[in-house]
């Protein structure tokens, strides 16, 4: 058992190439389009959340097959709007994104990676509470808390509990925005 874990690992071990991380956004061009419907807010209804991280360092991944080792990262982009009823409406979705490429990477996860929420799928937020510049929430069977600390990503906070154990996601770029009244 050790020796074939050994086997999977190592490979990937082998590829990791540390890339320095930047206190940026990725490309919010090519994310937009994918979520533009529920982004668009209508008469009454103002945003809460919204957001993109990445939660990984790079890096070097063959995820289309073609040889060429892609420099990619773990992503995710959130967004949590209040309608005018006061209830909630949004969304969490994790992807890898293409750092060279600029661009999400959804197709691969859908088919690939198996989780809950599942990976590469825009999955609904509940239990939407609010406080200050920190929101929690709900998606599938993880429970959320992001607190937004300012410009970029080097002073906010996310934390996970996926059911098992909590913990605080380490970010490696992106931004948190929790907008008050």
């Amino acid at each position: 058992m050790f020796r074939s874990a050994v086997k999977f690992v190592l490979p990937l071990l082998l590829c990791y190439t540390h890339l320095p991380a930047k206190d940026s956004t990725p490309a919010q061009k090519e994310t937009k389009s994918i979520f533009a419907a529920m982004e668009k807010l209508k008469k009454g209804e103002k945003v809460l959340l919204k957001g993109e991280v990445f939660y990984s360092e790079p890096i070097r991944f063959d995820y289309d097959k073609d040889g060429v080792k892609n420099n990619v990262v773990m992503a995710s982009k959130f967004f949590i709007k209040q309608k005018a009823d006061s209830s909630y409406d949004g969304y969490i979705q994790r992807f890898l994104y293409d750092i060279d490429k600029k661009k999400p990477v959804t197709w691969y996860a859908k088919k690939n990676m198996l989780s809950e929420p599942p990976v590469g799928i825009d999955t609904a937020v509940s239990n939407v509470k609010h406080e200050g510049k920190t929101v929690k929430f709900d998606s599938g069977t993880w429970h959320f808390t992001m607190t937004d600390g300012g410009e970029g990503y080097i002073s906010d906070k996310i934390i996970v509990n996926d059911g098992i154990r909590t913990k605080q996601v380490q970010m490696f770029g992106g931004d948190v925005e929790v907008f008050t009244d």
